[in-house]
């Protein structure tokens, strides 16, 4: 075997063991944000070079394999998938660039899609006091929320400002015991929960608005100088504060809907733990990648706002990244989940 394939082989070997990698806490590190970025892209070259490669050299059956593993790893998060919408819709959508403090551009955009889907849940992260009351006040939603900090910790100290979570529905949604969770260390953003029931629902369900710590967080909060330090704490804190969020799923009794801003791509670890246990929804009725970065800003398949049901709740309608609403930062998310139980009964 010549150099030049010892050197294919190697080249074409990493990305299926960089992805082995991602199904092992124990192996996650600073690298899993980096490589998740990159991993699809990494494997689409090296399917061009291993079909090059059996073009031009012998043992052709060694660069169909690797062209093999490389493919499924280009498209282990790609769908095309088109179910007619039914159930009840959902959107998730991170706030945290607006046009302006009138979200001028953001509340057009959310009547728009209550017009089409007047039962929708909202499930909004970084969203001010201040901004959630204008949607009260301009639309016909009902939101309960809360700021990510005390007012002594908010940038200019005022609590109607300081951004937060806050999960939205019209009235044909009733809220119960709905609050705010802090992460442990008390510097992150937390969770939001709720309990909600639909009025020809027969039971409640647990709605979860997440927002995991995104690495600006965690290096201004550690203080933490170097992008290997900083993707390294993240990863840890990340992982920490998924491990407060199943806590708490699994004290709770009625199915999950685990929604929000997850600052980490699905092809990391904590997802494929999340996977076990929760149906994501752009695997089960999504279309591309689902990136919800908008493209005009990264060509890279950056899916970080997640949708996530525990059955029995099922996802049955479309789930789609609206990459044309460039309002915010990220784009928003929305998806259609099913209230119906094995059984069939709602």
């Amino acid at each position: 075997m010549t150099n030049k394939s010892k050197a294919a082989i190697a080249t074409m070997a990493l990305p299926p063991l960089i992805w082995l990698s991602t199904f092992f806490q124990a192996l996650s590190g600073p690298w899993s944000l980096p490589f998740g970025v990159l991993l699809p892209w990494l494997g689409g070259c090296c399917v061009v070079l291993a079909l090059a490669m059996q073009i031009l050299g012998k043992s052709r059956w060694l660069w169909v394999l690797f062209a093999g593993m490389n493919t499924f790893i280009l498209i282990e998060d790609i769908r095309f998938k088109s179910p007619e919408a039914s159930g009840f819709p959902v959107m998730s959508w991170n706030l945290a660039t607006p046009q302006s403090d009138e979200m001028t551009c953001i509340i057009p955009a959310i009547r728009e899609w209550q017009s089409k889907h007047p039962d929708s849940l909202f499930f909004f992260q970084e969203i001010s006091k201040r901004n959630q009351l204008r949607l009260e006040q301009e639309t016909t939603l009902e939101c309960e929320g809360a700021s990510y900090y005390a007012a002594q910790d908010c940038a200019n100290k005022n609590q109607d400002t300081c951004p937060g979570l806050a999960i939205c529905a019209p009235e044909s949604w009733s809220f119960r015991r709905a609050h705010h969770n802090d992460f442990v260390d008390n510097r992150a953003y937390g969770f939001f929960q709720s309990e909600l029931k639909h009025s020809t629902a027969g039971k409640y369900i647990n709605a979860m608005n997440v927002h995991l710590e995104s690495l600006w967080r965690t290096q201004y909060s550690t203080g933490t100088k170097g992008s290997w330090k900083t993707l390294s704490a993240n990863q840890k804190k990340q992982q920490g504060q998924l491990e407060e969020i199943v806590r708490v799923i699994d004290a709770l009794q009625d199915p999950v809907l685990l929604i929000g801003d997850f600052n980490s791509l699905s092809s990391q670890w904590l997802h494929r733990q999340l996977r076990e246990t929760h149906k994501d929804a752009h695997r089960e009725t999504g279309w591309g990648f689902g990136s919800s970065i908008p493209t005009s800003r990264y060509w890279l398949p950056l899916r970080t706002d997640h949708l996530y049901a525990e059955p029995p709740l099922s996802w049955s309608g479309p789930t789609r990244a609206h990459g044309q609403i460039n309002c915010s930062d990220h784009v928003p998310i929305t998806g259609f989940f099913s209230l119906k139980t094995n059984t069939g009964q709602p």
